[in-house]
């Protein structure tokens, strides 16, 4: 079982047992409803181990991968002395979260943004290099996105939208993101605009 967390970059591994390091696996990645999330090519590390590209997990509980190995970088000549190989991926809540403050003057047509992050409660300002929130009607369609790369001396960062399109009474998703070193951290939320 491979161990990860909401919103940290994960790879993921195979060890061909016989440790061909001039193979080309593929790994198709599906949710616990057997529903397909992604697929990723692996690239060799040593003595046989392969990685994919990093993948930022949204949602906690569990994955399915599903592994072939093929002679070819075109993935066409598949090597059967290997069958398909399976993992169960187990991705926990992160302790980490983006706080969000949203505040909509409804009379400047302004919307104000705050994002920090916090880990066990403390807000986190060291290594912070990016904060960006993308802001999604009800039916999901992307109305704006807004983005700084320098927090204040707190680890806070302040940002805003003039004239965001939103209509009193609506409710509104933001995804919410805040890059550190080997670490991206994702929050969504909803919000309600009132009159």
């Amino acid at each position: 079982m491979i161990l990860g967390e909401i919103a940290r970059p994960l790879k993921i591994p195979l060890l061909l047992e016989k440790g061909e390091v001039n193979r080309y696996p593929k790994v198709k990645l599906y949710n616990f409803s057997g529903v397909f999330v992604a697929e990723f090519e692996l690239t060799h590390i040593v003595d046989g181990l392969y990685l994919s590209d990093e993948w930022v997990p949204d949602a906690e509980g569990y994955f399915y991968c599903v592994a072939e190995v093929f002679f070819d970088a075109g993935y066409t000549i598949r090597d059967t002395s290997y069958g398909q190989v399976g993992d169960t991926i187990k991705i926990d809540v992160s302790d980490r979260i983006v706080r969000l403050g949203v505040v909509y003057d409804i009379i400047t047509d302004i919307c104000y943004i705050e994002m920090s992050l916090e880990h066990k409660g403390q807000r986190v300002a060291d290594g912070i290099s990016n904060a960006e929130a993308i802001f999604y009607s009800a039916d999901d369609t992307p109305l704006f996105t807004v983005s700084d790369t320098t927090p204040d001396g707190l680890g806070v960062f302040r940002m805003s939208k003039e004239t965001p399109g939103f209509t009193a009474g609506s409710l509104y998703s933001v995804k919410c993101s805040i890059t550190r070193p080997d670490e991206v951290v994702i929050t969504t939320k909803e919000i309600a605009v009132v009159s």
